[in-house]
Order: structure tokens, then sequence, then C-alpha cells
């Protein structure tokens, strides 16, 4: 962690969990993203609020800052206490939408004290925590770590992790309605069972995702987001939610998907996507929605905290 004598700056990634038979166990980062400026204040100084800019400003469906938050708990974790400085918050990533926002901003949090504290914190460390605070390994992982990350929790609470191989080319085109559908409601409409069958195909084709994603063969992957576990019951939240995965697959992308809970819908690719991207996005636009989409290179490294050049602001 830097020394914070003229203060740091936090980059962290958002993050698509899910891909289909992923479902709770992998994310993958993407460039969208949440920054976070901090600034020492002399020693006795009232601590201000956390300034925040934005997609941030937008209420949390939760009802959690989860930056502040994470600050409080890694203070706490390692006994000690913060000392006042000036955050700035400022976040690309929309809210509800499946692109893992609160993960980012725990990350962010949970960095900012560490950096603010000297505090040396180990990765996994960070990540356990990050795991407790927000509950979705899925999203913690690409946030801290970037690129392709498998997590699960163990019984006792442990949270184990590794980052999986990807192909260098492989793109992400990630596309969103107005609609927002919170994690909660979506996790509501899920069967509290599922067939034998559906099980056992889940174990197979969450295999195939893994090949798929270091190979790109389109046959693969075709096979691999075939999803039947979690995808036909939150369809129905997202307005146009078939018409965007055909309109992808039809405009030449490798596979689509829910990201996350919803409601955005990623495409797997390589190469120029602006046609996939458009296509998505009028297939939202038909189903009345006003869409946004952005075409991504999967960001490899993990949340960087860089010294601020103090005339910078957050963008």
């Amino acid at each position: 962690m830097p020394a914070p004598t003229n203060g740091f700056r936090i980059r962290v990634a958002s993050s698509t969990s899910n891909l289909g038979p992923g479902f709770d166990c992998l994310g993958l980062a993407l460039p969208i993203e949440l920054q976070l400026e901090v600034t020492p204040l002399p020693a006795g100084s009232p601590q201000p609020p956390i300034e925040l800019s934005g997609t941030l400003t937008e209420r949390p469906i939760d009802g959690v800052e989860r930056i502040g938050a994470a600050m409080g708990r890694l203070a706490a974790h390692l006994g000690a206490a913060l000392p006042a400085a000036r955050v700035r918050a400022h976040s690309e990533i929309p809210v509800a939408r499946g692109m893992g926002s609160s993960g980012s901003a725990t990350v962010a949090g949970l960095l900012a004290a560490a950096s603010l504290l000297r505090a040396d914190v180990p990765e996994a460390e960070l990540f356990q925590l990050g795991c407790e605070l927000e509950g979705h390994p899925d999203n913690i992982g690409p946030a801290l770590l970037g690129g392709c990350v498998i997590a699960m929790p163990e019984r006792a609470g442990k949270v184990h992790y590794y980052q999986a191989r990807l192909h260098p080319d492989l793109r992400i085109v990630v596309a969103w309605p107005r609609t927002r559908v919170e994690t909660k409601r979506a996790r509501a409409v899920l069967p509290a069972t599922v067939p034998f069958s559906v099980a056992r195909d889940q174990a197979r084709r969450l295999a195939q995702l893994l090949r798929g994603l270091e190979d790109l063969d389109p046959a693969r992957l075709a096979l691999a987001l075939d999803d039947e576990l979690h995808t036909p019951y939150r369809a129905p939240l997202i307005p146009g939610c078939a018409e965007v995965l055909r309109a992808a697959r039809d405009a030449g992308a490798l596979g689509a998907a829910i990201s996350g809970s919803g409601s955005a819908m990623i495409a797997l690719g390589r190469g120029d996507l602006e046609r996939v991207g458009a296509a998505m996005a009028a297939a939202f636009a038909r189903a009345g929605e006003t869409p946004q989409y952005r075409i991504c290179d999967i960001p490899r490294a993990g949340a960087r905290v860089e010294p601020l050049n103090d005339s910078a602001a957050p963008t």
C-alpha cells in the first residue's frame, strides 16, 4: 500500500457473474470502473462524509453505503482507528443491473482503509472480508483480482478461490436496460429444488464453459451457456430477455447470458463486436427499454492503488 501523505487513487473494476452455469461461483471483470480518491487530513480533523458522484448517488436498494462500511470493517478487523481523510468516490457502474456495483464498492473501501492505515493485508484476507461484507464471492473476486475468478465458500465460511485461464482474444458486450432488478427479487423467483437432470447438466455445462473461455470454441460455448438452473426463472424479470439473447447470437456472438441476476445481459465474442452490441440494444428498445451497451476487453489486473495527483478529480 502506498504511503498516504499526499493521498492516493483506487480503481476497481465492475464484474459480470454466472455466465449461465457458473451460478454463484464464476465472475469476470469488466472495465467499467469505480474510482476512489483519498486525501489524508491533519491529525485531529473531523471525518467529513464520503463525497459520492456518478451512479453512487443512486439510492442503494439495500440501504447500505458500501465504501464506508468496508473501511470501518477493515479498521475494526485490524483493531485500528482510521485517520481522518477526505474521500471522494465516483462510479460509472450501473446499479441493480447485475454488474457487481456493491462488490466493487466493498473492495474499494477495504483497499482505502488498508492504505490509510499503511497495513499490508494479504490478498486472501481481503477476499474473505469482502465476501463476509457483500456476500457474493463471484463479484468480489473479479473486482479484487481481475480476470476470471472461481470461488466457493466452505461450510465454515472460508472462501476458496482461483483465477481461471481466458483466451487472450475474449471480449464481452454488456448491454443494460433502464429497468433495474434487485438481487433479492431475482433470488426469490428461484426454485428451492431442481430435477436431478438439471443439477447433473449444470456441472457438465460449467466444465464446458471453463474450457470454452480458454479456447473460444463456438460449439462448446453454445452448449455451455444453455443454462437451466436460474436463467428460465429470471428471464421474465428482464424486459425482452429472450429476444436480447437471440439477437446477440444471431449477430455473431459466441454465446449470451444474463449478467449476474440482471437486468444487464452479456455476449461473448472476439474482434469487432459492434454489430452484436447494436443488435442487443435494438432488442431492448423493441421491448420498450432505453438501453445502453459497452464493448469490453477483460481487465486482467486487479484493483489498483495509485499515488494521487492532487490536481486530478474522479472522472
